[in-house]
C-alpha cells in the first residue's frame, strides 16, 4: 500500500506557523535570531526552504525543550524525506523521536526512521541500541550485535564500541569475555576523545570505566581512578541534562550515592585511629 502524500509546506505556510510561534521564544535567543533571520514580514514567507529553518532550530537553545515548535520541525523533515528524497531527513526524524529534548519520545517511530537510511549519521548504532534495549522493536541481542559491529567498523563509533563492551561484559549473544569488554571501553574512550564525541557518549564510557575500577580489589589506586571517572561522568551528565534531558536527575542522584560510597572506601584507607598518648 503506497503512502498518501501530504500537502507540502511551502515558504508561505512555514511563515504563518513560525510567526505565530515567535512570542513563545523570548528567552531563547538563538531561536529568536534564527526566526528573525528567515522571516520576511513584508512578503509573509520564509526566505529559505522550511527544512533549512528546521535544521537550524534543532541545534538552537539546547537547554530548552523544543515541544512548542516540534510539529513544524517534524513536518519540514517529513516533507524533505518523502517529497524531496533527502535521506538525511530520515535520520533527523529518528533523532526527533528518540531524544528527550524534543519532548515527543516515540521509540517505535524513531526505530522506523533510523532503519530507513542506516548509512546516514548515527543510524546504524542507534538501530543497534534500539535492538539492545528493545526500544521500539523486539529486543534482539543478535541484531544489536551485527548493527553495532557494522557501526564500529565503518564509522569508528565510540557509542557502538561501549555497547559492544556491554555485550561482552554480560555475555549477550557473544561468549562472556570481561577482558575484551574492558578493552572495548578504553578503545571507546580513545575514539570519543579523538572525535570529540557528544557528552552523553563520553558520560556512558567514563561511568563504565569507573564501575570497572570500583569492582576491582579495593586499593587506593583503584578507588581513586573510580572516583575520578564518576566525577567526570557527573559533569558530563549535567551538561546533557542542561541540553533538555530532565529525566537524568534521578540517575545523577544515584551516581552521587556511588561517589559517596567510593569516598568512604578511600577514607577507610587513609584515616587511621589516633594512638593513645598514655
Amino acid at each position: 500500500m503506497s503512502r498518501e502524500i501530504e500537502e507540502f509546506m511551502d515558504n508561505e505556510a512555514a511563515y504563518n506557523i513560525l510567526r505565530h510561534a515567535c512570542y513563545k521564544f523570548n528567552e531563547c535567543h538563538e531561536t529568536m535570531r534564527i526566526l528573525k533571520k528567515y522571516l520576511d514580514n513584508e512578503n509573509k514567507e520564509t526566505t529559505v526552504p522550511p527544512v533549512d529553518v528546521a535544521r537550524e532550530l534543532m541545534q538552537a537553545d539546547k537547554h530548552h525543550l523544543m515541544d512548542d515548535i516540534f510539529y513544524f520541525i517534524d513536518k519540514a523533515l517529513r516533507d524533505a524525506y518523502y517529497q524531496l528524497q533527502d535521506p538525511m531527513a530520515s535520520y533527523e526524524l529518528g533523532c526527533l523521536y528518540y531524544y528527550e529534548r524534543y519532548n515527543h519520545v516515540n521509540y517505535k517511530k524513531a526505530f522506523k526512521y533510523f532503519s530507513k537510511e542506516k548509512h546516514i549519521g548515527d543510524s546504524n548504532v542507534l538501530v543497534g541500541e534500539c535492538y539492545f534495549y528493545g526500544r521500539g522493536v523486539k529486543q534482539s541481542y543478535k541484531d544489536a550485535y551485527f548493527n553495532l559491529v557494522k557501526s564500529a567498523l565503518t564509522d569508528d563509533s565510540a557509542h557502538a564500541l561501549y555497547l559492544l563492551g556491554d555485550m561482552y561484559l554480560n555475555g549477550y549473544f557473544v561468549e562472556q569475555d570481561i577482558p575484551e569488554a574492558k578493552d572495548l571501553y578504553w578503545h571507546a574512550l580513545n575514539v570519543a576523545d579523538q572525535l570529540n564525541a557528544p557528552s552523553r557518549i563520553k558520560a556512558e564510557i567514563h561511568y563504565r570505566i569507573g564501575m570497572d575500577y570500583y569492582h576491582r580489589p579495593n586499593t587506593i589506586d583503584n578507588l581513586t581512578v573510580a572516583l575520578k571517572a564518576f566525577n567526570t561522568t557527573e559533569l558530563l551528565l549535567l551538561e546533557v541534562m542542561n541540553e533538555g534531558n530532565p529525566s537524568l536527575i534521578s540517575r545523577i542522584k544515584e551516581l552521587r550515592q556511588t561517589q559517596m560510597e567510593v569516598k568512604e572506601c578511600i577514607d577507610e584507607f587513609i584515616l587511621t585511629p589516633l594512638e593513645s598518648l598514655n
